[in-house]
């Protein structure tokens, strides 16, 4: 498929229509990606918050018993 741009100027394969309806999946994809990678973020730094609990609440059982 041919399209042409407003210089004229060929474009093949894609008209300006899909190229904004691509960007706009794309920047969604991306958000979702950056939500996605928040909580994964949040996730290991709360395991690793309850990992050090469990190791306090060990030593809090230790010096009482």
């Amino acid at each position: 498929m041919e399209y042409k741009d407003e210089k004229g100027n060929k474009l093949y394969g894609f008209s300006q229509e899909n190229l904004e309806r691509t960007n706009k999946e794309i920047r969604k994809t991306n958000q979702l990606l950056r939500v996605l990678i928040i909580f994964m973020i949040l996730f290991v730094i709360m395991a690793i918050g309850f990992g050090t609990w469990l190791d306090a609440k060990d030593i809090f059982t230790r010096l009482i018993g």
